[in-house]
């Protein structure tokens, strides 16, 4: 999902059509081919620095408990669990372009979805503006990218944050950060092995 969506976001730039011409001229492929040539490498490129960076922590690790040893595959699929998150909100951030610069578009598509010069709702002629403009797109994806509510729609940060905060001041038990801190054995929070 990072990997496409990275590609997805170079390809809107200049250096997507440098870099095309670049692989065109160098290995005197057709436009198409050096446009898939480059897709392919620069989805690949992301995999192959993250089974490295696995494959380094796989040593490490291995190394440093040589009981109950996990396999590199292992490895792969629970560092993969981290990146879950931010690949969302990336692409969510990404494609927010898309839905409120281009969306309003829908409204005059819908009335001719084929492109036959039909107006069967009234709408095809219609041009309507973006739904924001680009600063506060940016302001948006920033938000959405960080997950936190942009500061001019003042959404709460999180109903779990509230809950607890709520269940604390009510004397339900919750652990404050330095009990947790205690239990873990340390101050940063990291378990002290």
């Amino acid at each position: 999902m990072l990997s496409i969506t990275g590609f997805h976001g170079l390809t809107m730039t200049p250096n997507w059509a440098r870099l095309t011409d670049w692989l065109s001229r160098s290995l005197s492929l057709g436009n198409l081919l050096a446009f898939s040539l480059g897709m392919t490498l620069l989805l690949l490129l992301p995999i192959l620095v993250y089974a490295v960076l696995v494959w380094f922590s796989y040593s490490l690790g291995n190394n440093a408990a040589a009981n109950g040893r996990l396999s590199f595959h292992d490895y792969f699929v629970r560092y993969a669990y981290a990146l879950l998150p931010i690949a969302l909100f990336y692409h969510l951030a990404h494609n927010m372009e898309h839905l409120l610069m281009e969306g309003p578009k829908v409204v005059a598509l819908i009335s001719d979805p084929f492109g036959w010069n039909w107006n069967l709702l009234g709408t095809a002629h219609w041009s309507t503006p973006p739904l924001v403009s680009l600063d506060v797109l940016w302001i948006v994806q920033v938000a959405a990218h960080a997950r936190i509510p942009p500061p001019a729609v003042g959404l709460p940060t999180s109903p779990a944050i509230g809950r607890q905060s709520r269940l604390r001041a009510e004397g339900h038990g919750l652990r404050s950060e330095a009990e947790a801190s205690e239990d873990s054995g340390g101050s940063n929070g990291l378990p002290s092995w």
